[in-house]
């Protein structure tokens, strides 16, 4: 991770607010908190936001829908089949949960919970997050040889049992669900094939 003095006030604005998002939703995300977590000045939300809580908001779920993105892509550049790609991906996932002391889910779906609260903006991004990483997925399923119409399935089956899971592993502080949903994914590939 670059220094305070390496990296730009702006990103890491984006980035601790992207960290808070996962933690704490959008609504209990307070700008103070953020900038406060960034180690920048007051001033620069206002320089570099604009438009508030919404544009920063967007943009650090923008940022952990490319990093999700980027996971669901590794996952299958890495491995050799579905399957492998998606041990990997539920592997790297419980890591990440283990490394937070469970604090960290979703950088998207944490705030798409709170549509009620969200602005018409705030919750396009996060529903478009969660349609591009349905697109990602089915790009590697297709790629492992599972037809169009059964990857699009398959993918948004992954990306249902995948979201549950890690709702239950941060609300029961276990990894079980995201085991049990790695081995009921297996299923769905063989299932889809």
């Amino acid at each position: 991770m670059a220094r305070k003095e390496e990296t730009p006030a702006r990103q890491r604005i984006v980035e601790a607010a992207g960290q808070m998002l996962r933690s704490r939703g959008y609504a209990e995300a307070s700008l103070r908190d953020i900038v406060e977590a960034a180690d920048a000045p007051w001033g620069s939300l206002q320089h570099y936001f604009p438009g508030g809580k919404q544009q920063l908001a967007i943009e650090a779920m923008e940022l952990g829908r490319d990093e999700v993105s980027a996971s669901i892509d590794s996952a299958f550049e890495r491995t050799r089949s579905a399957e492998a790609a998606m041990g990997w991906f539920f592997d790297a996932s419980c890591q990440v949960l283990e490394e937070t002391d469970y604090e960290f889910g979703c950088p998207v779906a944490t705030v798409a919970l709170e549509r009620g609260a969200l602005t018409e903006e705030v919750a396009g991004a996060a529903a478009g997050a969660l349609e591009e990483w349905v697109d990602h997925f089915a790009a590697g399923f297709r790629g492992d040889g599972i037809g169009a119409r059964p990857a699009r399935r398959l993918a948004t089956g992954v990306l249902n049992q995948y979201e549950g899971a890690l709702l239950m592993a941060r609300s029961t502080q276990s990894l079980d669900s995201m085991r049990t949903a790695k081995s009921l994914v297996r299923g769905m590939i063989d299932a889809a094939r």
